[in-house]
């Protein structure tokens, strides 16, 4: 069967089956042929083509290349754009620009019926944050947290989030490598739900 915006991680658990799983707009179970979950992606160039995530059995997200966000409540017939944004009212864009102001990355992991969004703000350069929120099956946005986009080393580095990672409730934000008298090691924060935490050292090792 042929499938289209595929995600990361390619495979997930189907909300619609517990023998199945989704991969793009197929979803494969133990119990029946493979068949498609969705009737319809956004209308979108080839160059704006992302990839699709389920919320529940019925509805979905769709997260463009340029980071857009579009929504769809009855498997894929209409799409509709989201224009919520975490620093305007209700269904307002505003004069911000997306992809010079602010950009928007979807977090690598199972999303687990929430869509999670990180926002890069970038309206005053010399402040940028990273804003995290979610989109709950209920279709409501969240906003989580909020939190420097860079991280500042004892030696006046800035190190910025390189990617960013769900893993059940917890969020990991990555920000490379850094190189200390002790060794290398990545830098890492994490928000469990209540605050982003410091920034962490984890040390590489080789394996013994």
């Amino acid at each position: 069967m042929a499938v289209a915006a595929v995600g990361q991680p390619s495979t997930l658990p189907a909300p619609q089956r517990k023998d199945g799983v989704l991969t793009g707009t197929g979803l494969f179970s133990a119990s029946g042929p493979p068949e498609a979950w969705v009737t319809g992606l956004p209308s979108l160039p080839a160059a704006r083509r992302g990839q699709l995530v389920a919320l529940t059995g019925r509805s979905a997200a769709y997260v463009s290349g340029d980071g857009v966000v579009y929504l769809s409540d009855d498997s894929g017939k209409k799409w509709r754009r989201s224009t919520w944004t975490p620093w305007g009212a209700k269904d307002t864009v505003g004069i911000w620009r997306q992809g010079s102001d602010y950009w928007v990355d979807l977090p690598f992991g199972d999303h687990r019926a929430a869509l999670r969004l990180a926002w890069f703000d970038r309206r005053r350069p010399s402040d940028e944050v990273l804003i995290l929120t979610r989109l709950g099956t209920a279709g409501d946005w969240i906003r989580l947290a909020e939190a420097p986009a860079e991280v500042k080393t004892k030696s006046d580095e800035h190190l910025p989030v390189t990617q960013v990672l769900v893993q059940g409730d917890t969020w990991l934000l990555l920000s490379g490598c850094a190189a200390t008298a002790e060794g290398s090691g990545l830098v890492l924060r994490a928000f469990d739900g209540k605050a982003v935490s410091a920034a962490k050292l984890l040390p590489l090792r080789s394996p013994s």
